[in-house]
């Protein structure tokens, strides 16, 4: 029995080596669902820490540069507003939070009629948090951030498959969207009859929470910074 359950255990046990074999065995409904939850977490935060570490290394540089005279100075200050522009800096200041959950709520009327496409709307999906994050921008905000992740120019908010991708990071319900402005004109803005705040309460009030916030810290955008087709159009002097 020892032997027959230790030749079970070896099969069973994956490894990096045996990794890519077993993949190529899976069906192809089974192969997109490996595909999604196969991120090496490890990886990931360390090249995210990487890219922070390089960024405060480029600020001291350019504080050091700013200590030399008036001219640097006034240099260095017109680019340190362009990175909190840009989004590259983390900011700080009053504003609001929006948090996202799935609805707990059972409809029974739905489920016999076999409504599992209407059942999900009672979920989180890309679109509402997209939606959210445009409404908080037109309202006047200044920076935005989805969980922990800075919404700048070229972030991307998306669906793969059943998850929630925003910069390419997973997220994942209760999702918490937070930002920098004007409390009062970001509440009224979110609470606009027949806005998508007021869709998600016609599901269930409990799917959406917000709240007015003193002071808060908005972290800096970590994702690529560099363009690779892209470059700066010369003047003409």
């Amino acid at each position: 029995m020892c032997l027959v359950l230790g030749f079970m255990i070896a099969l069973a046990w994956v490894t990096p080596a045996n990794q890519t074999s077993r993949y190529a065995n899976l069906s192809s409904s089974q192969k997109p669902r490996v595909s999604e939850a196969s991120v090496d977490i490890e990886a990931f935060q360390t090249m995210k820490q990487q890219v922070t570490d390089l960024q405060k290394e480029k600020t001291k540089l350019e504080n050091a540069l700013a200590g030399q005279d008036g001219k640097t100075k006034v240099l260095n200050d017109s680019l340190q507003d362009t990175k909190a522009f840009a989004g590259l800096v983390a900011v700080e200041g009053p504003g609001v939070s929006v948090t996202l959950r799935d609805s707990t709520k059972k409809f029974p009327e739905l489920q016999n009629a076999g409504g599992g496409a209407i059942l999900n709307e009672t979920n989180v999906h890309d679109t509402d948090a997209l939606l959210i994050v445009n409404e908080l921008f037109n309202a006047g905000a200044e920076a935005v951030a989805v969980d922990k992740e800075r919404v700048v120019g070229v972030s991307n908010i998306r669906c793969a498959g059943t998850i929630i991708m925003v910069n390419d990071v997973k997220v994942a319900p209760p999702i918490v969207i937070r930002a920098i402005g004007d409390p009062n004109t970001l509440i009224g803005a979110l609470n606009i009859n027949g806005g998508i705040v007021s869709d998600l309460r016609m599901t269930d009030p409990n799917m959406v929470e917000i709240a007015p916030l003193k002071k808060m810290v908005i972290p800096a955008y970590t994702g690529k910074t560099k363009f690779r087709l892209a470059t700066p159009v010369k003047e003409d002097k």
